[in-house]
């Protein structure tokens, strides 16, 4: 049901003239009865669209278009559609050209924007190219060089390789070569399977040997579960050594469980133990609260277990984990591109921004590329602030010495801190 749309006033003069015509005598016929000999008045003729193209008409050029390897401009003919025609009209146009070419419909499913329809053209893409051959999916998908379109395509291609059965698929991406990306799709597909059956997607990554890959799949479960089930995620966190994996999953956790059942994740956190798990439970549950943006006091309750805040947010020692979009993302270089990403944009703006931004994440994130540039070029506009920020947010007084030793060393010019 369209709203109803109120009348312009070209029809409120239309209507006021029509008034007028009854009060002088003139009668005015219903729509539906015209006297005989009456002529009949022919409606105004309807614009046409500017620059609206037909279905048929986009997906001709489509196929023109992808049968000259333009992918760009196969995908630009769909999206010329409206939003009421493209999803459909993208959908048969990439199952159709998958069903001959599975490579190069996943290529057009890539070059469309993000969203719905890109996903839905990537699972069909997908679904054909593994049904075809499993190893040529696999390959595809690793090959992609920018990162946006490798973690679609990885996603995609792992979903599919799930559905078909996840130990057989676990087992396939496990004989893959240990460069180019064999992890990141691991940890993919291990969470698609946490979906599914979390115990047995567990069981599968303790029998890898001890190592970073087991770490990172087993962590990859962890905050699977962590989304849904957070009290779940529990035993994970035992079996991951401490660190930045450990520290993030607790972080996760409480940022879910505080959402769903704030009296429970309270108890939770005040029953472990002070230290960087119960910092990392703590920053997770002030995310969950939005404690993380408002940078207001602590939670209820946990007053007494942290101390202050210190200047510009957060507790000393830990911040909050990065925001849930970026906590859902798996570990590994599709996140790391992410966290980049965010921090060139805030970088440009200023480095205030990109300083505040830093703080709000979990240390382990905090790159040391990252904390360097924003220092270098901190320094040439205030360097009181950066050497204030580099105190409130480096513990070691060494590290700091040494990040800004780098960055004079970087650029000469650099002018020394007042006092220094």
């Amino acid at each position: 049901m369209h709203p109803q749309r109120r009348l312009d006033p070209g029809h409120r003069f239309v209507g006021a003239a029509l008034v007028m015509l009854a009060l002088a005598g003139c009668a005015v016929e219903s729509a539906s009865v015209v006297p005989t000999g009456m002529p009949r008045l022919a409606p105004p003729p309807q614009p046409e669209p500017v620059g609206m193209v037909s279905t048929p008409e986009a997906l001709a050029e489509a196929t023109l278009r992808a049968g000259a390897n333009d992918v760009a401009g196969a995908a630009r003919a769909l999206e010329s559609l409206p939003a009421a025609q493209r999803d459909a009209a993208a959908r048969e146009f990439i199952a159709g050209l998958a069903s001959r070419d599975p490579p190069r419909a996943g290529a057009v499913a890539l070059a469309l924007s993000p969203g719905l329809t890109q996903t839905a053209g990537l699972d069909l893409a997908a679904s054909e190219f593994v049904t075809r051959d499993r190893a040529a999916a696999m390959k595809w998908a690793l090959t992609q060089t920018a990162p946006a379109s490798r973690f679609a395509a990885m996603q995609a291609i792992a979903t599919q390789l799930m559905d078909r059965g996840p130990r057989e698929a676990a087992d396939l991406l496990l004989a893959l070569p240990e460069t180019g990306g064999r992890t990141e799709i691991l940890a993919l597909a291990l969470a698609q399977w946490s979906r599914r059956d979390a115990s047995a997607a567990l069981a599968w990554a303790q029998q890898l040997p001890a190592g970073e890959l087991r770490q990172r799949v087993t962590a990859s479960v962890g905050f699977a579960v962590a989304q849904t089930a957070p009290e779940r995620a529990l035993p994970v966190v035992d079996l991951l050594p401490e660190g930045r994996d450990r520290w993030l999953l607790l972080g996760a956790i409480g940022q879910t469980w505080v959402a769903q059942n704030a009296g429970a994740a309270m108890d939770w956190v005040r029953q472990l133990p002070a230290g960087e798990a119960r910092d990392a439970a703590i920053a997770g549950i002030d995310a969950g609260m939005g404690i993380a943006s408002s940078r207001g006091s602590p939670p209820s309750g946990l007053n007494g277990s942290r101390g202050r805040r210190v200047a510009g947010g957060g507790y000393p020692g830990v911040s909050p984990p990065p925001s849930p979009s970026l906590t859902a993302l798996p570990l590994g270089a599709e996140r790391d591109e992410a966290l980049r990403r965010q921090f060139e944009e805030r970088l440009r703006a200023s480095p205030v921004r990109a300083a505040d931004w830093l703080s709000s994440l979990p240390a382990p994130d905090r790159s040391d590329e990252m904390i360097a540039r924003l220092t270098r070029e901190w320094l040439l506009i205030n360097p009181q602030a950066a050497e204030t920020w580099l105190d409130q947010n480096i513990g070691s007084s060494t590290r700091k010495e040494q990040i800004l030793e780098d960055a004079r060393h970087f650029n000469p010019t650099l002018p020394n801190v007042p006092g220094r």
